[in-house]
């Protein structure tokens, strides 16, 4: 099992890494994440 897996996943990487799509989406997640967490935290370090 753990092999077909590895094998699918590494298929679609393949494709995504051609497309250039794979590294964006990781890319902008980790933005958008960090975006989300600063703007949350930020306002609240302004209050105190």
């Amino acid at each position: 099992m753990e092999k077909i897996g590895k094998e699918f996943f590494s298929l679609h990487l393949k494709k995504y890494e051609a497309a250039g799509t794979y590294y964006n989406v990781i890319i902008f997640m980790l933005l958008y994440r960090l975006h989300l967490t600063h703007s949350l935290v930020s306002p609240n370090k302004q209050k105190r």
